[in-house]
């Protein structure tokens, strides 16, 4: 009797045990799908690991994965074969995660059963990723193929690394390497971002769009938006001045014309040559970035092009080394993480670059376009009139005085001009602190200072009416 009793204490603890562990709500779905790029049908020798997402986490919830694949098929995950090692993790349910893999030593052939095992962690692991797994899966990949060639269009003419309209299908990945100062840094846009495919050679757009339709969704307008994702595209192209592609100068007033026909409280600003810092700095303001990259001095000799992506995370490992997480309209649906390096010119001026797998050249992040919703409500509270409207807090440029939301301009690094600087083509501003009236300049030197030094134009808070903010969002130009 007493044997009995204590078999089934043993059975209830253990029982006990399985349901607790039971209960642990799993993030990671077992759709795991292995995805190779190709161009007319033919392997280009790389493509992506796709890890699929069943649940939410929030933000204090960071995870990283790891992910191995048996690549000699012999029913073990060496230490070779782990192609995926403490990636900071974007977790939402039905949303996947996409890891760049070089294929060339991968077995592509579908008939053949190929095991993948993948790994979360509370933090980055310095051992074997299993020892401090909260949730593993081993599934058998599911092998998928992703075609270019129509997409990027790189057989028509005109590619130039001012004309942002997807690389020629070369595949190359390598790792730069960059490693900063500071610690862990884990920057992300929380909101639901879409990430639209695109038809030949409409990065740009596309990767507007998918902004757009988030920041209008997050603050309840998107009715003010085309219902229709292609109208969308199309309409921002047109915009734009789509021809083969998008140039930057043409990114920014299109997007302003696009907004301001739509009533949209939207402030888009350029940022030249950006750094790690300006990235994280845009997603901490909660602002929308497209990440914009010129793609030169390809390797094979493939002319050189640019391309624009969505960007939606930016990380640095407590080791210093950087990535980004982006919605790229080229590749399979998921936030795809990009390394981060730096390159210098002869002159010492640096370059954040990122590790673009569809070009075997250098990859410059050459601007990111930041947009702000600007509405009174979602504003810095300010003070309030003698009648007692509520006012809103905005930072302003002092030029001629006059007042001109900074949010307009961008800052340039040292080239003709001999220190930071401001730029900003035609800017909107109030005549006066008190005055409904808008007024607009012209960028007065722009191969030069441009509207002045960021350490001499003057800058402050200033308090403005909910008639002033109406005045500033209406007057954008179409």
């Amino acid at each position: 009797m007493k044997k009995v009793l204590i078999a089934a204490i043993i059975i209830i603890i253990a029982g006990g045990v399985w349901f607790s562990f039971g209960r642990t709500e799993k993030v990671m779905g077992e759709q795991i799908e292995l995805i190779a790029y190709t161009a007319d049908g033919e392997n280009l020798g790389g493509g992506v690991i796709s890890l699929p997402f069943i649940k939410d986490l929030t933000a204090d919830e960071m995870r990283y994965a790891s992910m191995a694949l048996d690549l000699n098929r012999n029913g073990e995950f060496e230490a070779t074969e782990w192609i995926v090692q403490n990636s900071p993790a974007r977790i939402y349910k039905d949303y996947r995660n996409n890891f760049p893999i070089d294929l060339n030593a991968v077995n592509l052939d579908d008939s053949s059963p190929l095991l993948a095992l993948a790994v979360l962690t509370k933090s980055p692991s310095e051992q074997s990723p299993e020892d401090n797994a909260t949730e593993k899966v081993e599934t058998q990949v599911i092998f998928k193929y992703h075609e270019l060639a129509e997409i990027l269009g790189f057989n028509v003419p005109g590619a130039s690394e001012d004309l942002k309209r997807g690389p020629a299908p070369v595949f190359s990945l390598q790792i730069p390497q960059a490693f900063a100062q500071g610690g862990e840094i884990n920057a992300s846009r929380d909101a639901n971002i879409p990430d639209l495919p695109q038809g030949p050679m409409e990065c740009s757009a596309v990767a507007t769009a998918n902004n757009l339709i988030s920041l209008a969704g997050e603050h309840g307008q998107l009715d003010k938006l085309p219902q229709n994702a292609r109208d969308l595209v199309n309409e921002l192209k047109a915009d734009m001045q789509f021809n083969n592609g998008i140039v930057n100068s043409n990114f920014k007033a299109g997007k302003d014309a696009f907004v301001a026909r739509h009533n949209l409280p939207i402030v888009t600003r350029r940022i030249t040559n950006p750094t790690f810092a300006d990235l994280t700095t845009a997603l901490n303001s909660g602002g929308a970035v497209e990440l914009s990259t010129r793609m030169i001095q390809s390797a094979s000799g493939q002319a050189s092009t640019g391309h624009t992506m969505t960007l939606v995370g930016a990380n640095q490992s407590a080791t210093g080394s950087q990535s980004v997480q982006v919605h790229d309209s080229a590749s399979p649906s998921g936030a795809d993480t990009l390394n981060l390096g730096k390159a210098q010119t002869p002159s010492g001026q640096e370059f954040l670059v990122v590790n673009y797998p569809l070009w075997d050249g250098v990859v410059i992040v050459d601007d990111i376009f930041v947009q702000n919703w600007t509405e009174p409500e979602h504003a810095d509270t300010g003070s309030q009139t003698d009648l007692g409207e509520e006012m809103s807090r905005i930072e302003v440029l002092v030029i001629g005085g006059s007042y001109y939301p900074k949010s307009q301009f961008r800052i340039s690094r040292q080239d003709a001009c001999d220190s930071d600087h401001y730029h900003g083509g035609t800017v909107y501003g109030l005549r006066n602190k008190t005055s409904n009236q808008i007024i607009s300049i012209n960028d007065p030197a722009p191969t030069n200072c441009g509207f002045g030094r960021v350490a001499e134009v003057p800058v402050e808070l200033i308090d403005i009416t909910l008639d002033q903010s109406t005045e500033l969002i209406k007057n954008i130009p179409l």
